[in-house]
């Protein structure tokens, strides 16, 4: 047990040095190369094809549509899917209504910087707060489970800042964005396990976290076939939107199971946080994003907006650890901080709200707008509750 707190402790600490270097990679990215929104596959004649595209980014708006065909790039013919664009370039098009020309515009500071630079950051730094005084109070009781928490939290921040450069066109960020948000599942089951067994219950046989990352390593290498043959197809994104749904499912019931067997105990409240937090925290992401991808290849809301709902699984940490529910940690923060840092929130889901009514999408606007205002009525309808459960 000594020898594998000791590999978990370097790996961490790695896994924390790494980050900094994908942060770093990220914010390079985002203020070199724009987001277009395009996804894009080689078709049966070898030519560039787009075959997907976020309404609300600037192929969209700049007249880009389904079946349109990319020529050539600043005067050079395009051969492969893994292109990077840059500010100003020059795209040659071949659409049904003939040959266009379109000047990629100055995208830094544009609606998604919300999304795709601003609220993954702070998901990462908030992850890498909670992750330091896990790590402190881990000094006095040298448990395996904080490691895995500590490690669920960078994965979840990383797999959001990936993601942004990801949809800018970067081959690392791609794969890195499909290891890190597979596994987020899976380590969360690799951190239920431990902490568990560490007050005496094992909550279900370990293989399952195995077959947890050989699911994984499947995502990996459909990938690596696909680029191999340099024809990367919507495949690969249905085998891991459908895998993060599959292996989600199984930690949502391993903690239901969980919380059964805990009954009355003195962990009982904060699995139940955990419970209610993450299903609230990824629930938005799976039912208007991933489900309606997976049955009608149609999104109702963007992927990088409904990821900003992970902010409440370092929110709810921060506050476990200030009444010392989960871990018993010497918390800095007084209350006033502590409002401070919760009013982040609700500030970005307001401004993310104003932003979304710029977007114009007349086939799910309506359910967008009805969901948001939905959402808005009840928390105001509930805010003297919020206000007590925080008390």
């Amino acid at each position: 047990m000594i020898e594998k707190f000791k590999i978990m402790d370097r790996f961490y600490k790695l896994l924390v040095i790494i980050s900094v270097f994908i942060v770093s990679h990220s914010l390079y990215l985002f203020f070199k190369a724009p987001y277009i929104g395009a996804n894009l596959k080689l078709n049966e004649k070898g030519q560039v094809e787009i075959v997907d595209l976020d309404p609300a980014a600037w192929a969209s708006k700049a007249g880009m549509k389904k079946g349109d065909i990319l020529l050539e790039l600043n005067g050079e013919r395009i051969q492969g899917i893994n292109i990077q664009l840059q500010q100003d370039s020059i795209l040659k098009i071949k659409s049904q209504d003939g040959i266009k020309v379109l000047k990629v515009e100055n995208l830094i500071f544009s609606e998604h910087s919300l999304y795709m630079l601003i609220i993954p950051l702070i998901i990462y730094f908030l992850c890498l707060f909670c992750s330091y005084f896990i790590y402190k109070s881990n000094e006095k009781i040298n448990s395996i489970s904080p490691y895995f928490l500590n490690i669920f939290l960078l994965f979840i921040s990383l797999a959001y800042l990936s993601g942004s450069a990801s949809a800018r066109g970067d081959h690392v960020s791609q794969y890195l964005v499909l290891l890190f948000f597979i596994s987020v599942p899976v380590i969360y089951l690799h951190f239920l396990y431990y902490y568990f067994l560490e007050f005496g219950n094992v909550l279900f046989n370990k293989k399952l976290i195995y077959a947890g990352y050989f699911i994984v390593f499947l995502n990996i290498v459909a990938r690596i076939i696909e680029d191999f043959y340099n024809h990367l197809s919507l495949f690969t994104k249905f085998f891991s939107l459908f895998s993060f749904l599959v292996v989600f499912f199984i930690s949502f019931v391993t903690k239901i199971v969980g919380l059964r067997k805990v009954k009355f105990s003195e962990i009982e409240y904060p699995v139940k946080v955990l419970i209610v937090t993450n299903v609230i925290a990824f629930s938005p992401f799976i039912v208007l994003y991933v489900i309606p991808y997976l049955f009608l290849e149609q999104a109702i809301f963007s992927p990088a907006l409904l990821a900003s709902f992970l902010l409440l699984v370092p929110f709810s940490l921060v506050y476990q650890f200030l009444s010392s529910k989960i871990y018993d940690i010497e918390f800095i923060l007084g209350r006033v901080k502590y409002y401070a840092l919760l009013s982040i929130l609700p500030t970005i889901f307001l401004v993310a709200f104003i932003i979304l009514l710029k977007e114009h999408n007349p086939k799910i606007y309506p359910i967008q707008l009805s969901i948001i205002i939905y959402i808005l009525m009840t928390q105001l309808s509930h805010t003297e509750i919020f206000k007590h459960c925080l008390i």
